[in-house]
């Protein structure tokens, strides 16, 4: 079924689960969202590969001089960037595997910042009834996303009988997985897709967070369960 067939218009019914890692935040609700596959097509030994990115670039008018760090300029800036991978290889009329990649970068003019992402997901399409009335599909995967966030902050100290300010390098890294399945249907009601679908979703993961002082000073870290 081709998406370019329809209006880019469509209504989704979403039946949502929610299950923490540790099964006590279980939640069942309702949304109005995106279809989890959208609407792909499946056809014998085709491969379709869908790449791209962006770049950000933002000035922001602010009064710094009175913060502990900051370089007293009147302006914040802030630049970033993004990739994106999509592949879908069709293994069969009715089986296909699915690859979500990607990598993310933003730093900051001020107090050093920058953050690092890493997602990665994949997934196993098994779509038995397909046609010009519409299809259905079962799917079921897992991933992740690996994370760095950095930044300097400035803290003060005694040092004798004088104030000094500490610069102190606060880096955090965040590692999270994830398992999904579920149902989808996508029904041709021309010009509208309706798309109800079922998600499981099971996730987890660790970050462990860290202090530098850049003269001598000891700091605690932490790090925990997400």
């Amino acid at each position: 079924m081709k998406a370019k067939r329809f209006s880019s218009v469509f209504l989704t019914a979403a039946l949502v689960f929610r299950v923490g890692v540790a099964f006590a935040d279980d939640s069942v609700s309702f949304v109005i969202a995106p279809p989890p596959v959208g609407y792909p097509e499946i056809v014998p030994g085709k491969t379709v590969t869908r790449t791209g990115g962006d770049a950000l670039f933002l000035k922001i008018d602010a009064d710094l001089g009175s913060l502990a760090g900051s370089s007293g300029s009147d302006s914040l800036y802030a630049l970033g960037a993004s990739w994106y991978l999509n592949q879908q290889r069709n293994l069969s009329r009715f089986f296909a595997a699915n690859l979500d990649a990607g990598a993310s970068f933003l730093a900051g003019s001020e107090y050093g910042f920058m953050s690092v992402g890493i997602p990665l997901d994949m997934k196993l399409l098994f779509m038995p009834i397909s046609g010009s009335r519409g299809s259905a599909l079962l799917f079921a995967g897992g991933g992740g996303n690996l994370g760095a966030y950095f930044m300097t902050m400035q803290i003060p100290q005694v040092v004798g009988t004088t104030l000094v300010y500490d610069d102190v390098l606060v880096s955090t890294t965040q590692v999270t997985g994830r398992f999904t399945g579920g149902a989808q249907i996508n029904l041709n009601l021309d010009p509208f897709i309706v798309s109800p679908f079922a998600v499981f979703t099971l996730s987890g993961g660790q970050y462990e967070t860290s202090m530098e002082s850049s003269l001598s000073f000891q700091y605690p870290s932490s790090g925990g369960r997400v």
